[in-house]
């Protein structure tokens, strides 16, 4: 089935033109490097934050500041991510890391999302107790973690293939 989805997708116009350009899929693996660059980077100063202060930490402040950037960062990849698949569908589709991938990008999605709306419903809610702080900083670590595993993910799947 996904050989016939990959076949299907590789034959498709917008397909054709991605690989006729030559420079289009170099240049939108460096503007998805460059995404990631702007979610790493919003991600790894948030938890830093938190983790650095502690109970001291507004959880709100850095969420205000930060998870903005996250989501640009992440509309950039979506984007990138689906020029790559249409331009080589068989090189993403096919290869077990990029379903790797996809699978941790969801979870990660899930634990932001989440923790952005509790944030936004109730901006002290993770202030309030010691128990709270230490679960922000442990969401704060295992967030970075799956972020550090995408990115390898991602970058394995030009070595690891059908």
């Amino acid at each position: 089935m996904i050989d016939l989805i990959c076949r299907w997708l590789a034959a498709t116009p917008a397909s054709k033109l991605i690989q006729d350009i030559p420079w289009v899929v170099p240049a939108t693996q460096s503007a998805h490097i460059l995404s990631i660059s702007i979610v790493l980077s919003a991600v790894a100063m948030m938890n830093w934050a938190l983790l650095r202060r502690g109970a001291g930490a507004d959880i709100a402040e850095l969420d205000r500041r930060f998870i903005p950037a996250v989501w640009i960062g992440l509309g950039g990849l979506f984007l990138t991510g689906l020029i790559l698949i249409v331009g080589e569908p068989a090189r993403e589709l096919k290869n077990f890391l990029f379903w790797t991938k996809m699978g941790l990008v969801v979870i990660i999605f899930a634990i932001t999302w989440t923790f952005h709306r509790s944030v936004e419903g109730n901006p002290v809610f993770w202030q309030h107790s010691p128990r709270r702080v230490s679960t922000a900083r442990y969401f704060g670590i295992v967030s970075m973690l799956i972020w550090v595993a995408i990115v390898a993910a991602g970058r394995w799947i030009a070595f690891v293939g059908d």
